[in-house]
């Protein structure tokens, strides 16, 4: 397929995508903006309907208004003016009102007047027969707890919904009480309805909500709307859309939907220019499409296939000096002369080819790892000199051959596979096989295999790497290992029998030092020479570092003798031991120390060091933090400190006031797992000891 039929097809597929989009796009969002712009219209006009249905209940109230707060209706509901229903109440009153009903009750709820009028025929009727008798005084319109207040709504009667006002009757200045209501109605009929599309919209309707022709599906999504928005907006067709909202009567029930309905001028309008949007889109493109592809052929494609002919003239003769030659300055000029240069880089690389081909099998004969290439028949194709003088053959003689032959009979069941079934990245795994010589010796190696094109064909190169002397030396370190091991095992039963001979040993001087406390005892008894009992004291103190000496020997000689363990830092430290003078401030990592299972007693000694030397201490902190090089354990107490010339010291075996052990004891236990310690505080501020302990010897728990 050309370049111009592709242009073509792709511009197709682009046009038709880019149309797709659009028509998503508009769809999507100006046909749904459109929609939306409907129903806001259609919301507006639906709460223009119920204000205009609440400003006929405000002008039933107003002309109630006139009634109630009037004393000759005060008089006429007391009995006491018989002339005012022939004065006020005549056919014309309820003609010039536009009423279907008035009634006035006393206060008691008794009627005193009720009167019906018909609008259409013009002549009075019968009242309903909630206004024949009484009005119970629960009944919303006998409300006379505020004069001031007009209550108004619908009541639905048999004849129908009516439209209701009521009105306290007060006298004219508004003093005293409610002496009974007077109410005043217009029936929400066909007349009334067609009055209201008049002044509304021409698609106004009422509908009992038992009507049958509402289904309980949309009555029940628009008692779902009631509280969201003014009404419920619904779609009936492409061409119509309507409005649904709830009336309730006086008591707060439903009895009424209102409905208005619209064409949907609005979305057909939006649908229309969509189209009309598109055609244009569409029409644009093909002429911009046919305007493109005539550029291209005069500009491009035809100046492209010189190019391409001279190459082929090129690729037919093999000659690559001859250049390629298009007019004009612009991409395709550059392209040609891209051209000519990469022929003049090809001749470059063939020679540079010849030399590489020359310098790699160069490298391949003179290497001393053994290189065998076979083909698909498994036979071998090539084989390197370094092979050819192990096995004690000649190349020739080898080509040709099965590769199994050169390979031991129990090795084969090891790499059959990977020869028969290569896997799809062309690389085998990793095998330690042994070869045959032709003398039937030996020889372990590790091979590597792959496939490869070899003289224009697929084949597969094997790399086997000659590991004989290393497993012979594997084998020599084996069995030094086993000796290693013997004398190791001779070595811990002596130090076995050494440490239960120093046990004895020991066992027999701290007797030996009980008695002579018992013989400088019996002498200090007798004794009354001072000078005798100065010596005496001498010799009971050198006695008692003897036996101190001794008694550290005990713990001394279990150091170093069992394997380091990972001890979790908070469970060495000494919080039993702290005296209830001392407080304990502990902020360390969850963090495993790699140790000498006596690690804990490094805190016992720094403990002991701080009682015993720092005089005044109340409080110790232990604290940990990290750096790049390892992590640092710090105990610190706020006794009187270490002295400068004595820091240096304080790690020394025999210096302190005591035993001059336990500070010795702390940097042993620490220096078998390389843990350093250091004391870094300032004289007078308390001691602080720092512990060092190097990266591989701690571990946070997280990391586990």
């Amino acid at each position: 397929m050309d370049v111009q039929k592709i242009s073509i097809g792709l511009f197709v597929a682009i046009l038709s995508i880019f149309l797709i989009l659009v028509s998503i796009f508009f769809s999507s969002v100006i046909l749904t903006s459109y929609a939306d712009l409907e129903k806001q219209y259609l919301e507006k006009d639906l709460l223009q309907t119920i204000n205009k249905l609440n400003d006929e209940l405000l002008n039933m109230a107003s002309t109630a208004s006139d009634w109630g707060p009037w004393d000759d209706t005060v008089h006429y509901v007391q009995g006491n003016d018989p002339q005012y229903k022939t004065s006020n109440l005549q056919p014309v009153t309820f003609e010039n009102l536009n009423l279907n009903l008035i009634v006035f009750t006393n206060k008691t709820g008794d009627i005193v007047y009720a009167g019906a009028y018909d609008l259409q025929s013009d002549e009075m009727v019968s009242p309903p027969l909630l206004f024949s008798n009484r009005i119970d005084n629960t009944n919303p319109l006998m409300n006379m707890s505020d004069i001031y207040t007009v209550t108004k709504g619908i009541i639905m009667l048999p004849e129908g919904p009516l439209l209701v006002v009521s009105q306290p009757i007060v006298y004219s200045d508004y003093s005293g009480t409610a002496q009974g209501v007077v109410i005043m109605g217009r029936y929400l009929n066909v007349e009334e309805i067609s009055r209201l599309r008049n002044l509304t919209r021409p698609s106004l309707t009422f509908k009992q909500i038992d009507d049958p022709s509402l289904s309980k599906e949309l009555v029940s999504t628009i008692r779902k709307h009631r509280n969201q928005s003014i009404g419920f907006i619904q779609v009936q067709n492409e061409d119509l859309i309507s409005g649904y909202s709830l009336l309730y009567d006086i008591y707060g029930k439903e009895i009424l939907v209102l409905q208005i309905t619209e064409p949907r001028n609005i979305y057909h309008q939006g649908l229309n220019t969509t189209i009309q949007v598109l055609i244009i889109i569409f029409v644009g493109s093909l002429f911009l499409a046919l305007s493109y592809l005539i550029l291209q052929n005069q500009i491009v494609l035809k100046r492209m296939r010189s190019i391409a002919f001279q190459v082929s003239e090129i690729g037919q003769s093999g000659i690559t000096t001859d250049p390629v030659f298009i007019s004009g300055n612009d991409e395709l000029s550059q392209l040609a002369e891209e051209i000519n240069g990469m022929l003049d880089t090809i001749q470059k690389t063939q020679s540079k080819l010849l030399n590489s081909e020359k310098q790699f099998r160069d490298l391949v004969e003179n290497l001393p790892d053994y290189i065998i290439v076979y083909g698909l028949n498994k036979e071998i194709l090539y084989i390197n000199p370094a092979t050819t003088y192990v096995l004690g053959q000649n190349a020739e003689s080898m080509v040709g051959k099965p590769v199994f032959q050169l390979i031991a009979e129990e090795s084969r069941d090891i790499i059959y596979h990977p020869f028969s079934n290569e896997n799809n990245s062309g690389v085998f795994p990793v095998y330690e096989i042994e070869i045959l010589t032709q003398e039937g010796i030996r020889k372990t190696v590790i091979m590597k295999g792959r496939k490869i094109q070899f003289n224009n064909q697929s084949a597969t190169l094997l790399l086997l790497i000659d590991i004989t002397e290393r497993k012979e030396y594997e084998k020599e370190r084996e069995h030094h290992a086993q000796e290693l091991k013997h004398y190791s095992s001779n070595l811990h039963r002596i130090s076995r029998q050494l440490s239960l001979l120093t046990s004895i040993t020991r066992h027999d001087i701290l007797n030996k030092i009980s008695i002579i406390y018992g013989y400088l005892d019996l002498i200090e008894i007798d004794n009354t020479d001072p000078l005798l009992s100065e010596y005496l004291s001498k010799m009971k103190s050198t006695t008692k570092e003897i036996q101190n000496q001794i008694e550290f020997t005990r713990v001394y000689e279990d150091l170093g003798t069992q394997e380091p363990q990972w001890i979790e830092l908070d469970s060495v430290i000494p919080y039993a031991s702290f005296p209830p003078s001392i407080s304990c401030t502990v902020h360390i990592q969850d963090v495993l120390i790699y140790a000498d299972p006596m690690f804990g007693k490094v805190f016992h000694n720094l403990l002991d060091n701080s009682i015993r030397h720092g005089e005044h201490v109340t409080e110790i902190k232990i604290s940990t933090y990290e750096t790049e090089l390892g992590l640092v354990i710090v105990w610190e107490d706020n006794g009187v400190g270490i002295s400068l010339d004595v820091k240096s010291r304080i790690f020394d075996r025999g210096f302190g006031k005591h035993t001059g052990l336990g500070m010795f004891l702390v940097k042993e236990i620490l220096n078998l797992t390389r843990i350093t310690i250091r004391e870094t505080g300032e004289p007078g501020s308390g001691a602080r000891f720092e512990m060092f302990v190097p990266s591989g010897v701690y571990l946070f728990h997280s990391l586990t």
